[in-house]
């Protein structure tokens, strides 16, 4: 993965982070799902694979050969790491990189890629130091449980 450009320091660089395991099934088709702003932006994919024991790894790689996107990189784990060790290894890309923010969304399969678009919005636009996205069945019940101040 190339290190973003040096450009406008006031641009902010994101790295989307996905760390999947054994979605050789549905790995394509989240990707799919990916909202078409990245793929313009200055956003880039990181897709950690961690040790699958199926292909998910040459159905991502083929994802990405077929549309011929760029800004979307696919490592694989030969050693299960676990979704924190995958984790630290995408911040340490990001780091290493000149990323300067990071989204992160903890299993390929089951949260909605089409919604990464509004964090974006949030992290870029609106120049967010921290975006918390929910799931859709969370919402609403965040305030019964924490309560509110």
């Amino acid at each position: 993965m190339q290190p973003p450009a040096k450009g406008d320091p006031a641009e902010p660089r994101i790295l989307c982070l996905f760390v999947v395991r054994d979605r050789e099934r549905s790995v394509a088709a989240w990707l799919d799902r990916l909202p078409a702003e990245i793929f313009s932006s200055n956003a880039h994919v990181l897709v950690i694979d961690d040790a699958s024991s199926d292909r998910t790894v040459e159905r991502a790689k083929a994802w990405v050969d077929e549309r011929g996107v760029r800004n979307v990189t696919v490592l694989a784990n030969p050693v299960p790491q676990g979704v924190g060790g995958s984790q630290k290894l995408g911040y340490r890309v990001a780091l290493e990189a000149g990323f300067t923010g990071v989204v992160y969304v903890p299993d390929g399969g089951r949260d909605d890629p089409s919604q990464i678009g509004r964090i974006l919005s949030c992290l870029v636009e609106e120049r967010a130091d921290v975006v918390l996205g929910v799931p859709p069945e969370a919402s609403g019940g965040w305030g019964e449980r924490l309560g509110r101040y």
